[in-house]
């Protein structure tokens, strides 16, 4: 990307993820419901692409959100959390 990020989106266009090497942070967002199971495959794909499991993948700096529009529970940008990991928010 121009901009220095570096980020894909799914096969089926149900998540961005992109990492802001200026913060060091990857970053989520779930495009489409299910959300629950878009967030565990993009969890699934991050760990995948970065060849790590879920005790290191817990450890990164990430920001998981859902698509402005998507979801009105989810509209305020909280960060949601990786699917597994402790202090994930419910998408239930």
């Amino acid at each position: 990307m121009p901009d220095g990020r570096c980020g894909t989106t799914d096969d089926t266009g149900s998540f961005d993820l992109f990492y802001s090497p200026e913060d060091g942070q990857f970053n989520i967002e779930l495009k489409r419901a299910p959300l629950e199971k878009v967030r565990e495959d993009a969890t699934h794909a991050l760990m995948s692409r970065l060849q790590i499991g879920p005790d290191i993948a817990c450890q990164l700096k990430s920001h998981v959100s859902v698509k402005p529009g998507l979801d009105a529970r989810f509209a305020d940008n909280t960060n949601l959390g990786l699917s597994f990991c402790s202090g994930a928010r419910s998408l239930q």
